[in-house]
């Protein structure tokens, strides 16, 4: 985050396959690592955080995520580095496919979050190929969008993405059968 120069993680799986919510720090000056004593509000791993600004200000949005018990969560959360405080988003503003996006594609271009593809083992089909976009800025219940022109030709998960020159590319992934 260009805001401290800290490098934040949001939670994770445990080696027990449990995930703990709790927000760390990495301070690459000094090789330091620091709980910052706040926690996602739902603790999740499988996800992408993407740096936006919404009117609070610079916040680490999470897309989905597979939560301790397994499975995926669509709920939508924030963490914002400026005030250390992490919410869930209004439950209107979930994650709306009708396929999985946990280890979905996101990218951030002109301050949206394009997310592509995903996974769910437990979900029938598995993989994901709707393409949407998140917009920090619309009202609640309105900050997704779906992009029927950009469906992918193969359904998938864990693709790599990168803007380029007004263009998003979605590079790879995985399929599962």
């Amino acid at each position: 985050y260009e805001g401290n120069g800290l490098v934040y993680f949001l939670g994770g799986r445990l080696a027990d396959s449990g995930t703990d919510g709790s927000v760390w720090s990495f301070d690459p000056a000094t090789g330091g690592y620091a709980d910052t004593g706040t926690d996602m509000a739902i603790p999740i791993s499988n996800y992408s955080a993407n740096l936006v600004q919404d009117s609070t200000g610079w916040g680490l949005y999470t897309i989905c995520g597979r939560p301790s018990a397994g499975g995926v969560i669509t709920q939508t959360q924030v963490y914002y580095p400026d005030t250390n405080t992490a919410v869930a988003l209004d439950l209107a503003d979930g994650f709306p496919g009708s396929e999985p996006c946990t280890s979905a594609m996101n990218v951030v271009y002109n301050n949206k979050i394009y997310v592509a593809g995903g996974f769910d083992p437990a979900a029938s089909p598995v993989n994901s190929d709707e393409t949407w976009i998140f917009d920090p800025m619309a009202a609640t219940g309105s900050k997704w969008s779906r992009i029927d022109t950009a469906t992918l030709t193969t359904a998938r998960a864990y693709i790599m993405s990168a803007a380029v020159n007004d263009k998003i590319y979605a590079i790879g992934g995985n399929w599962f059968d």
